[in-house]
Order: C-alpha cells, then sequence, then structure tokens
C-alpha cells in the first residue's frame, strides 16, 4: 500500500437514469425510473426523486407506477451508456496513467507520479470531476484514498454525488463503524450469512478474521 492518498475511484451511482438526465435536462428533480417495456417489466434504475419516494431498482414496473402515479419511465439506452463511459473514460485517460475501467459509470486511477504535472491527488480528483460534469451532464460521485477497497467503500456512503478525500493513516477508523455491505463482494447472500452471525460492520468481519487468524 502506498503512504500517500493517490488511489481514486469514479462512481457514477445510477448511471442509467444519470445518463438519462444528461440526455434531458427537464428530468431534473423529477421521479423517474429506467425499465423495459411488457408483462412483468422490471425497474433497473430510479432517480434520486423517485428512490426518495421509496421505489428500487428490482422493482415491478406496475407495482411502481401504482405506488407513484406520476412516474415517469425512460427506456434503457445502452448505446448512450456506452458512448457516456467511453467519454468519462478519454477525460480520465488525460490525467492517470493506470486506469481501470469496471463499466458502468465505474473508474479506478491511480495518481501515483502525477503531482508535478497536475498537483495533489485530490485537486486533480476534483478537476476529472469537474470535467465530466461539464463536458458530459453527469455528476459521480469520487473517493481519494490509499487503495480501491477503501475509495470504494467512500463512494458508497456519498450518495448520490460527492467528493471525499480519505486522509492516510484513517482507513481503519473510518472502514470499521461501515455497513459491510458496502464493502464489495458482500451480495445479498453473503450478507445474509454475516447478518445471521451477527456481523453487520466491516469492523466486526475484521475483528472475526483477526480471531481466525489467532486461532
Amino acid at each position: 500500500m502506498t503512504s500517500d492518498a493517490t488511489v481514486v475511484h469514479i462512481n457514477v451511482i445510477g448511471f442509467p437514469s444519470a445518463v438519462s438526465l444528461a440526455k434531458d435536462p427537464s428530468l431534473r428533480d423529477q421521479a423517474f425510473v429506467v425499465a423495459g417495456t411488457g408483462r412483468g417489466a422490471l425497474v433497473l434504475d430510479v432517480s434520486p426523486r423517485a428512490r426518495r419516494e421509496g421505489l428500487e431498482p428490482g422493482m415491478n414496473l406496475l407495482a411502481a407506477q401504482r405506488r407513484l402515479k406520476s412516474l415517469i419511465v425512460r427506456p434503457p439506452e445502452p448505446l448512450d451508456y456506452g458512448k457516456a463511459h467511453r467519454e468519462m473514460e478519454r477525460i480520465v485517460r488525460r490525467y492517470a496513467p493506470e486506469v481501470e475501467n469496471q463499466g458502468g459509470g465505474h473508474l479506478y486511477l491511480d495518481l501515483r507520479g502525477t503531482g508535478r504535472l497536475f498537483g495533489p491527488p485530490a485537486d486533480c480528483a476534483l478537476r476529472i470531476r469537474d470535467e465530466i460534469v461539464d463536458q458530459l451532464g453527469i455528476d459521480p460521485t469520487v473517493a481519494v484514498a490509499r487503495n480501491k477497497v477503501s475509495a470504494k467503500v467512500v463512494t458508497r456512503t456519498l450518495r448520490p454525488t460527492g467528493f471525499a478525500f480519505l486522509q492516510p493513516g484513517t482507513e481503519q477508523e473510518f472502514l470499521s463503524g461501515q455497513d459491510v455491505r458496502l464493502l464489495p463482494g458482500v451480495g445479498p447472500a453473503l450478507f445474509k450469512l454475516l447478518y445471521t452471525a451477527g456481523i453487520r460492520s466491516i469492523g466486526a468481519l475484521g475483528s472475526l478474521e483477526a480471531e481466525e487468524g489467532r486461532a
């Protein structure tokens, strides 16, 4: 692990709805969902306003429409999603020698060694975020930390958008109290097992692993 915080996670939370909003700014502050058509169609993504109204991805579209009569429905547009992600990557690669492309509005980059060109990592990350907003109309969540796991957990705590710099040396303090579901790889099935075992936080999981290591 590097001693400096140079790892950046760019996370567009609700990527399909963010792309829809960038394409049609009149949707701002509106309750809308991205969903297919036909019987049994499911909600693929929800806008921040729709989420506040109690709608969630995975809901049956008809149930969502019954819950919110004024709901706006937008169709999935995979070509637009691909184009938006490629444009994000194009912006990022101007600043970072190392970029990990995870698709769907998720990018990791390492700004180690770029300080003389672009300034401190936090300043550079903010500049990248501003360029994405200005050029694409998409407002990502961005976090800077010493490693990928910490950076990703930070972005998951900032909804729907935001920026954070995790000071080196504070990772354990920050992570210990966070919900274990924020860890990469902890899906519903694994969380159910952890919940049954009484493990609700990242710190509790770390304590269990430490105890097993001493056994």
